[in-house]
């Protein structure tokens, strides 16, 4: 778990770095929203846009973590696990639920690297005359962010598929 907080302390770190580094940059009114054909049709002013997503990023990680770190006040009978019984038994709760925390941290990395990759992208196709977010490089980020969902759901759940032999 400690490897899990130390990289989103730094990822989180490098967010607030790059906000702060980067939002000077930006035009007064930023471009923050694109339709489908990449072209701006949201707006945002410059000193509004680095609070945004500063508490966007932070805003989805807490309540992430919140979500995460709450099941454990879930009595079990509300859970819905494979192996239930396994997992959640008196011997193996505490481990489990420091097993599922874990998995929200990554989660909550996953969410940050999502907001992080948002707001660097805005401030490149902010800095062309005429703003514009090609779809093909929308599409790509949502993409890779599925694909990261899907591998974290995979791991998170194939965990308790396995039920150790004693």
């Amino acid at each position: 778990m400690r490897q899990a907080v130390l990289i989103l302390v730094g990822i989180l770190l490098f967010f607030l770095l790059h906000i702060a580094l980067s939002s000077p940059v930006l035009p007064e009114h930023v471009a923050t929203h694109f339709g489908a054909d990449g072209q701006p049709n949201g707006w945002m002013s410059k000193t509004r846009y680095p609070f945004f997503i500063f508490l966007m990023g932070m805003g989805m990680a807490v309540f992430v973590l919140t979500i995460f770190f709450s099941i454990r006040f879930i009595p079990p009978a509300m859970i819905n696990l494979p192996h239930k019984d396994y997992w959640l038994n008196d011997l193996r709760r505490a481990q489990t639920m420091r097993f599922i925390f874990q998995h929200g941290l990554w989660l909550a990395i996953i969410e940050l690297l999502l907001v992080l990759s948002i707001h660097h992208t805005t401030v490149i196709v902010n800095r062309l005359k005429n703003p514009y977010l090609p779809p093909a490089l929308a599409w790509g980020m949502l993409l890779i962010f599925l694909g990261a969902i899907l591998a974290w759901g995979f791991v998170f759940i194939r965990a308790f598929f396995h039920v150790p032999e004693n």
